[in-house]
């Protein structure tokens, strides 16, 4: 089990002081947990401890993680859609260019069919490098955001 110990001085520092719902969390508390959150290993249970100084609304607190849990996998989600339509644009306009720059070769400038045909070839590499780095990245992204919504909140006070 891995356990994230939260120390809160004041329950209104937890939650986004813009969000009229009142169940946001804070930006510098969700940029702790996707801190802290990286060093969690894959498929292990997750704890997570307020010690507080006072009260907290547990119900609002619950509610305000299952936002943040839902909007990361949103958001994640958003991003593969996102990248895939980028990566086949990509592809796309890659492959007409070094056609026409093929095609081109014997109509017009060899060093100008050749430019056309480099950067159709950078933009199929460009691709390639959505499919082989930043797709996988973002699905184990996406996975870890569906292991999260599993997790324990445990509220002690001082």
């Amino acid at each position: 089990m891995y356990e994230l110990t939260v120390k809160v001085k004041n329950e209104e520092a937890l939650y986004n002081n813009f969000d009229a719902s009142g169940t946001s969390l804070s930006n510098d508390l969700t940029e702790y947990l996707y801190e802290q959150l990286g060093n969690r290993e894959l498929g292990e249970k997750l704890r997570i401890i307020f010690n507080c100084n006072s009260q907290i609304d547990e119900d609002r607190l619950n509610k305000a993680f299952n936002n943040f849990f839902d909007s990361w996998n949103k958001s994640t989600q958003k991003q593969i859609k996102t990248e895939r339509a980028t990566s086949l644009y990509l592809l796309l306009v890659g492959v007409v260019f070094v056609v026409a720059g093929i095609v081109l070769e014997s109509h017009i400038n060899t060093v100008i069919a050749t430019i056309i045909s480099t950067v159709g070839s950078f933009s199929i590499w460009e691709a390639a490098n959505i499919w082989i780095k930043v797709l996988p990245n973002l699905k184990i992204k996406s996975r870890i955001a569906k292991y999260l919504k599993d997790y324990e909140l445990v509220i002690t006070n001082k």
